[in-house]
This record gives structure tokens, C-alpha cells and sequence, in this order.
């Protein structure tokens, strides 16, 4: 289980998230927790659970954010997205400046802003779209100028269409069985004895718990991370050829 293995800081993380939702059955008032990563979303779902407690939500600002705030509700107050204290900022720049999730990241924090303060960052061809708590959302309004060399404009709220951000690269192949060092082999294209070593290695996490298990079976949804190759989503494993092998669809995040 995820909370068997956790550091330190997850631990004092899980104690407070146990405590919110503790506090929301007993009538007290809504808390928020973020922004958190994916592994910090499992540990609060695994929590939810054993404390029975169903009205939370996860948010981060749009559907399909991949870092979100933790809302943990009382009972007598609905789930609301609007709620949430995140704040969406549009910076636009001119299309000959090649910036990055990497130099709007370095910008943001470079103003003291802390990492759980900051949501996903969707960058276009010309603009980029950052989602941020409330206070720090203000502070960038106030203080970011320049991100690099290049000037930006702030706009409040999202301005046209959500850039796609990173994006996912499509992969699409067969593998010899569900097994996850069979798994292993086809998405990273390396040998079953590669993909072996990799995992008993430690350097591989299902839906962000380390696996070390190489015959642990993969399923559709899975979210497959392989230290220093990438995060892989699984959309769906299991349907076999006319040869018998198993046919994989994944997405890569790029």
C-alpha cells in the first residue's frame, strides 16, 4: 500500500489531510490542500477511504489538470469547483520567443512563489496559460515582467482556448503478456531483461507507488512512471492478436 512507504514529508502531509477530513465529519469548515502532485493524490484518496469519508474533490483549475488542490468538504456544503482558491493567469509573448514549461516554472518561483502554489503551466506558440493559487496569482500579477529575456502581458482568468501544453506522444504496439516487465520492454523499446533490471531497480512506479514486482499485471488506466524516460498512461492493454500477443495503446506525456 502507498502508505506504507512514505517520507517524512509525506507522512506530516497524510497526518494534516487525515486530520482535514477527521474535522469535515465532525461539521467543520471546508479545507484545501495544493496544488499536489500525483502521488500526493493517491495518498488523499487512500486516506478518504480508510476514513470513509467521500466529500472531498480534486481540482486544479480545468478538467484534465494533472496537478490539483485537495478540497475536503463538510457535510453540509456541496463540492464546488468555483470554490477553489486557484486563479488562472494568461501571459502572452511574441511567437519568436522559444520559451518553455521549464522557463515560465523558473520565472514564477523566482519570485519566492512555493512549488505547491503553482498548477499546471499550458504553454502555446504565443501565449501561456498558468494556474496558480489566489495570493500567488497576485504577486505574479504585480511583480513578472520578463520570463528569460522575453517581456509578457498578464491577463486575468484564460484568455482563448487552453494551449495544449506538453502534450502526450501516442504509442501503439504488442507485448508478449499484461506482465509488467513485458509492459516495460514495449513502451521504453528495450529487452525483457532490460526492462527487468529497471524495475527491480526501484526506478519504476504504478499510479506513483514503486513496483519492484515484475509479474504485477498492468491494467487500462494505469500510470506507469520510469525515472528518467517518463510518465506513460495506459488507455488500454489486454486484447490479444491472432499470434497471441497483447496489443498496448499508451500515451507518453512529451
Amino acid at each position: 500500500m502507498i502508505l506504507d512507504n512514505l517520507t517524512d514529508e509525506e507522512k506530516y502531509f497524510a497526518s494534516r489531510v487525515r486530520e482535514y477530513f477527521r474535522e469535515a465529519a465532525n461539521g467543520g469548515r471546508v479545507r484545501f490542500v495544493g496544488f499536489l502532485d500525483g502521488r500526493r493524490q493517491e495518498i488523499a484518496k487512500v486516506i478518504a477511504a480508510r476514513e470513509r469519508y467521500g466529500k472531498y474533490m480534486l481540482y486544479g483549475g480545468y478538467d484534465g489538470s494533472e496537478r490539483k488542490y485537495l478540497g475536503v468538504f463538510p457535510e453540509y456544503m456541496e463540492e464546488d469547483a468555483e470554490s477553489f482558491p486557484i486563479t488562472a493567469l494568461t501571459l502572452t509573448f511574441r511567437k519568436e520567443e522559444p520559451l518553455s514549461h521549464r522557463d515560465f516554472l523558473g520565472a514564477v518561483l523566482g519570485l519566492g512563489i512555493k512549488r505547491e502554489c503553482v498548477g499546471d503551466i499550458l504553454v502555446g506558440e504565443d501565449r501561456c496559460v498558468i494556474f496558480l493559487s489566489d495570493a500567488a496569482a497576485e504577486l505574479v500579477k504585480n511583480e513578472l515582467e520578463k520570463v528569460g529575456r522575453a517581456g509578457v502581458k498578464i491577463a486575468q482568468g484564460i484568455v482563448g482556448e487552453l494551449p495544449e501544453g506538453a502534450g502526450y506522444e501516442e504509442i501503439s504496439a504488442t507485448a508478449a503478456s499484461v506482465r509488467l516487465d513485458a509492459i516495460i520492454a514495449v513502451l521504453l523499446n528495450i529487452s525483457r531483461e532490460k526492462s527487468s533490471q529497471i524495475i527491480k531497480s526501484g526506478a519504476v512506479s504504478v499510479n506513483f507507488e514503486e513496483i519492484k514486482r515484475v509479474a504485477d499485471e498492468v491494467c487500462d488506466g494505469d500510470i506507469i512512471s520510469v525515472r528518467a524516460s517518463g510518465r506513460y498512461v495506459i488507455d488500454s492493454v489486454g486484447e490479444q492478436t491472432k499470434k497471441g500477443r497483447i496489443k498496448v495503446k499508451a500515451r507518453k506525456n512529451k
